[in-house]
C-alpha cells in the first residue's frame, strides 16, 4: 500500500536530491507529490530547483510560472524564475524577475548576491557593486548567512573593486559572536 501523502513524497524527493546520486528518484517522487497536490507551491518550488540543478531551464521556468501563479508573494521562488530565464538567455525578463524578488524580500543575502553577479555578469558593474554594499549592512553580526554566500560577497567585491570590508567586519563579528557562546557556555 503506497501512502498517498504528498508531503511526504516531497521529503522523501528532497532527501533523495540531498544525496545528489538519486536525480531521477527525486524526480520521480516530486511528480508522484505533484500528482496528488497539483496546486502546492512548495512541491512546484522543489520540481523547479532540481530542474535548474539538472540545467533543464525551461522545465524549471514552467515550473516557477506555475508556483509564482499560487503564491505571488513569495521572493525565492522569483528568484528561481530569474535563474532559469537568465539560462534561456531572456536576460530583460531575468532582471525584472530578480527585481521582484528583492521588492519583496529586499534583506535576503541570497537574493542580493544572485542578483548582483547577474548584473556583473551582465556589465551592469555599478548596479552590481550597489548590491554588494546593501551586503554590508546585512553580513556584518548575521550568523545565519551562509558560509558560501560570504565567500562568493568575497570574490564579488574583489572583482567590483569594492574591498574586503564586508567579509572582514562578518568574520570580526562570527568571532565576537563565538566568543560570547564560549563564555556563555563557561557560566
Amino acid at each position: 500500500n503506497i501512502p498517498e501523502s504528498s508531503s511526504l513524497w516531497n521529503n522523501i524527493a528532497m532527501c533523495f536530491f540531498g544525496k545528489k546520486k538519486y536525480v531521477a528518484q527525486a524526480i520521480s517522487c516530486l511528480k508522484r507529490a505533484s500528482y496528488l497536490s497539483p496546486f502546492d507551491w512548495k512541491i512546484l518550488y522543489n520540481l523547479s530547483l532540481l530542474h535548474l540543478t539538472m540545467q533543464q531551464y525551461a522545465s524549471a521556468f514552467q515550473f516557477a510560472s506555475t508556483a509564482i501563479t499560487l503564491r505571488q508573494d513569495c521572493a525565492p521562488l522569483y528568484m528561481l524564475l530569474a535563474v532559469s530565464l537568465s539560462d534561456l538567455d531572456q536576460a530583460e525578463n531575468a532582471e525584472l524577475a530578480y527585481q521582484q524578488a528583492l521588492d519583496l524580500s529586499p534583506m535576503d543575502p541570497n537574493i542580493i548576491t544572485n542578483f548582483a553577479i547577474f548584473l556583473h555578469n551582465r556589465s551592469q558593474s555599478k548596479k552590481a557593486a550597489k548590491l554588494i554594499s546593501k551586503l554590508s549592512k546585512i553580513i556584518p553580526g548575521n550568523p545565519d548567512v551562509d558560509k558560501e554566500i560570504v565567500d562568493t560577497v568575497k570574490k564579488l567585491s574583489v572583482a567590483l573593486n569594492v574591498g574586503d570590508r564586508i567579509v572582514a567586519e562578518n568574520e570580526k563579528s562570527m568571532k565576537k559572536s563565538k566568543r560570547n557562546k564560549d563564555k556563555d557556555g563557561k557560566e
